[in-house]
């Protein structure tokens, strides 16, 4: 199977466990450039804690107001070509989470941006995205622990590793 010229990087934001934001930022491998970025909040249906609330930015009121609720969020993953594009994420655990939390099956083409960075640098693979982005004389653009922020970030990171052989 060929994958798509489109490739789609995701980060999610979680309290405890439980998905408040999924964001994703979509990527043309042949012009090496960042397309768009999304947030998509999820209403939650569960008491937002202070501390996740402070780090995110979120609030249980704007998640009321602007979540989705996680069939939408689902449906909308789906119009993003999330089930047959490549998924790139910088934990090897956020789309196994993803797929847990709505409950339904997303693309097995999956790349984990830190350890393709651990093979790049020789470097731990736990760095944390802003030490990686440090690395390669980036700097970090947006609200830390955004998702859709996080994912653009991810995406730069990404580009930067990938080899100009590629595409």
């Amino acid at each position: 199977m060929r994958l798509s010229n489109v490739i789609n990087v995701i980060d999610l934001e979680h309290d405890n466990g439980r998905l408040i934001e999924i964001g994703l930022t979509t990527v043309s491998l042949s012009n090496r450039e960042i397309l768009q970025t999304y947030s998509l909040p999820i209403k939650p249906d569960f008491a937002l804690s202070d501390d996740i609330s402070q780090l995110t930015g979120w609030t249980i009121g704007k998640l009321m107001r602007q979540g989705l609720a996680k069939d939408e969020a689902m449906r909308r993953l789906g119009v993003y070509g999330c089930s047959n594009r490549l998924l790139v994420s910088d934990a090897s655990d956020e789309i196994p989470f993803l797929e847990h939390s709505l409950q339904c099956e997303l693309s097995q083409h999956r790349l984990n941006v830190s350890i393709l960075f651990a093979l790049a640098t020789g470097k731990d693979i736990n760095l944390g995205l802003e030490n990686m982005l440090a690395e390669y004389g980036l700097h970090f653009k947006g609200r830390l622990h955004s998702a859709e922020d996080d994912s653009r970030n991810i995406a730069r990171l990404f580009l930067r590793l990938l080899p100009l052989t590629v595409c």
